[in-house]
C-alpha cells in the first residue's frame, strides 16, 4: 500500500474521531416510531480500495406498502462492478420474512502465472433467500445461498529454459480455477437496549473448486458477527466480522447527523483471502431520508407481534454470508502443469570427414555409383522413462526474519537409472521478492509478503521424463 494510501485512510479516520466530537449539536426529537411514516434511505459514496481504486457506490432502503422492504446497491470502478438486489416479502402478517437475493458482481486483478502477470476480468453470481420471524422478543432465521464464479483459459506461452547440456522448451498454461460454492447457516438478531442491537450468523459452506487435473471440494464452518451502537444524539456506529473458508473480512461504519434527515458516513473495511494479499477499502459519503423521518436517536424495542418498517429496513440491508465478499473467486490454478515440448541438445553435430581420391581409376566395365549417405546426430528425443523421484516437501517458511532465505528444491529429488536432471520449474505465484532459479532448483530472496502459497515443483532429466510435487510456501 502506498504512502499516500495511507494518508488518504489516516485522514478518513481523523474525521471519524473530529465528527463524534462535534455532532448531536441538535436536540433529540420526541420518540416517534419510524414504522408509522414512509421513508427511503439514499446512500451515495466513494470508496478507495487498495487492489481496485476507487469505486462508487449508491444504495436504497425503503419499504413498500408498508410490508414489503426492497434495498439495491450499485457499486461502478474501473476495476469493479456489482449489483446486489434483495427483495423481502412478509408471512404470517408481519412476523415473518422471506428475502430473496441476487447479485453480480465482476473485478479486474492481476494474476502471476510465472510465465506472464496478467490484468483478468472474472465474473460471479450469488443467489439466496433468508428466512427471519419473530419469537420471545428476538428475531431468529435461516439463510441459504449459492455462488457460481466460472474458470478461465487464458492460454499457454511457450517458455525455454537453459541447463548445461540443453535447451528445455515447455508450454506454459495460463488458466484460472473455477468455482461454486454453496451456503447454509442460522441466524439471530435483536434490540438489547435503546443505544444496542446486534446480529450474529452460524453455518456451512462447501466449495468446489475446478482444477485442470480434476475437483477439489472442501466444507468448513462459517460464521458472522454485527453489532449497531448508538453513540451520541443520532450517531451510529456499526461494527462487523466474519469468518469462512481461507478468508476472513470485517470493518466499521460510522453515521453522523448533519440535520433533521442527512447524515455523513464514514467507513473502512478489510478482507484477507488465501491466495490473495490482504484487501482494504475507505471512504465517505451521505445518507438522505426520503419522506420527512428524522433521524434515528435510539434503536425500537422489538414488537413481538411483528417487524415494524425499520426492523424491515435493517434486515434488508443486512448480507448474508454469501453475498457479503468482496472480489470474485477464481485464483491461478497451481494443478495446470507446464508440458515439455521440445529438448535440443548443446553438443555440435560432427561433420562427415571426405576422402581423398588416389588418382583416375581405369573403367573396365561400368559399375553402379554408390550414394554418400550423410552422417548427422539427431536431437534428442521424448523417450518414456522411469522419471525422478521427488520427496514429499513439507511445509516452507520464507519468514522475512531469516536473511537470506534460500531453499534447495533439488535437494529432494532423487536421479532414477543414472540420469541426470536437465532442469527444474516451479509453478504458482511466487510472493513478492522471491526468485526460483530453474538450473539449480533453489528458491530464494528476502519477502515481507504475509501470504500462504500452493506451489508445484517439477523436474526432467536426461530422457524427459518428468515428476512433481506440490507443498505448502509460507511465511
Amino acid at each position: 500500500m502506498g504512502k499516500a494510501r495511507q494518508w488518504r485512510y489516516a485522514l478518513v479516520g481523523a474525521a471519524c474521531v473530529g465528527l463524534m466530537g462535534i455532532t448531536g449539536a441538535e436536540e433529540e426529537q420526541a420518540a416517534k416510531p419510524a414504522a408509522e411514516e414512509k421513508t427511503v434511505d439514499l446512500d451515495v459514496s466513494v470508496n478507495d480500495s487498495n487492489e481496485f481504486g476507487f469505486i462508487g457506490t449508491g444504495e436504497a432502503t425503503g419499504v413498500l406498502a408498508e410490508a414489503y422492504p426492497l434495498y439495491s446497491r450499485l457499486q461502478l470502478g474501473s476495476n469493479y462492478q456489482d449489483l446486489l438486489l434483495r427483495a423481502g416479502l412478509p408471512l404470517f402478517g408481519q412476523q415473518g420474512l422471506v428475502t430473496l437475493t441476487a447479485r453480480g458482481l465482476k473485478s479486474r486483478r492481476e494474476y502471476n502465472f510465472g510465465v506472464s502477470k496478467d490484468e483478468v476480468w472474472t465474473s460471479e453470481t450469488s443467489f439466496g433467500l433468508d428466512v427471519n420471524g419473530k419469537l420471545l422478543g428476538m428475531t431468529f432465521g435461516g439463510y441459504a445461498g449459492a455462488n457460481n464464479a466460472p474458470g478461465k483459459d487464458l492460454g499457454s506461452l511457450r517458455q525455454v529454459q537453459e541447463t548445461p547440456d540443453a535447451y528445455l522448451e515447455y508450454l506454459v498454461p495460463r488458466r484460472l480455477t473455477g468455482s461454486r460454492d454453496y451456503s447454509a447457516g442460522l441466524l439471530l438478531s435483536g434490540v438489547i437496549n435503546p443505544m444496542l442491537r446486534t446480529r450474529m450468523s452460524a453455518g456451512a459452506q462447501r466449495i468446489e473448486t475446478d482444477l485442470l487435473q480434476g475437483k477439489s471440494t472442501k466444507t468448513e464452518m462459517t460464521g458472522s458477527f454485527a453489532l449497531d451502537v448508538m453513540l451520541n444524539k443520532g450517531t451510529q456506529m456499526n461494527l462487523f466480522a466474519g469468518t469462512g473458508p481461507d478468508a476472513y473480512n470485517g470493518g466499521v461504519r460510522f453515521y453522523f447527523p448533519l440535520d433533521k434527515t442527512l447524515l455523513l458516513s464514514t467507513q473502512c473495511n478489510g478482507q484477507r483471502q488465501k491466495g490473495y494479499d490482504s484487501l482494504f477499502y475507505c471512504g465517505i459519503g451521505l445518507q438522505y431520508r426520503f419522506g420527512g423521518q428524522q433521524i434515528q436517536t435510539s434503536f425500537e424495542a422489538n414488537n413481538p407481534d411483528g417487524f415494524n418498517q425499520q426492523e424491515l429496513k435493517t434486515l434488508v440491508r443486512w448480507l448474508p454470508a454469501y453475498a457479503d465478499h468482496i472480489g470474485t473467486a477464481p485464483q491461478v490454478d497451481a494443478s495446470a502443469k507446464p508440458v515439455l515440448v521440445k529438448v535440443t541438445s548443446k553438443r555440435p553435430t560432427p561433420t562427415p570427414t571426405p576422402t581423398p581420391a588416389s588418382g583416375p581409376t581405369p573403367i573396365p566395365t561400368p559399375q553402379p555409383t554408390a550414394v554418400p549417405t550423410p552422417v548427422t546426430t539427431p536431437l534428442p528425443t521424448l523417450v518414456p522413462g522411469t522419471p525422478p523421484l521427488i520427496a514429499q516437501i513439507p511445509t516452507i517458511h520464507y519468514s522475512a526474519s531469516t536473511f537470506p532465505f534460500q531453499a534447495n528444491l533439488a535437494s529432494f529429488i532423487t536421479p532414477t537409472n543414472g540420469d541426470p536432471i536437465l532442469g527444474y520449474f516451479l509453478t504458482g505465484t511466487l510472493p513478492a521478492n522471491l526468485t526460483f532459479n530453474p538450473a539449480t532448483g533453489v528458491l530464494s530472496g528476502v519477502s515481507f509478503a504475509s501470504q500462504s502459497q500452493t506451489m508445484t515443483f517439477w523436474a526432467t532429466d536426461k530422457d524427459g521424463s518428468s515428476n512433481a510435487v506440490s507443498f505448502l510456501l509460507a511465511p
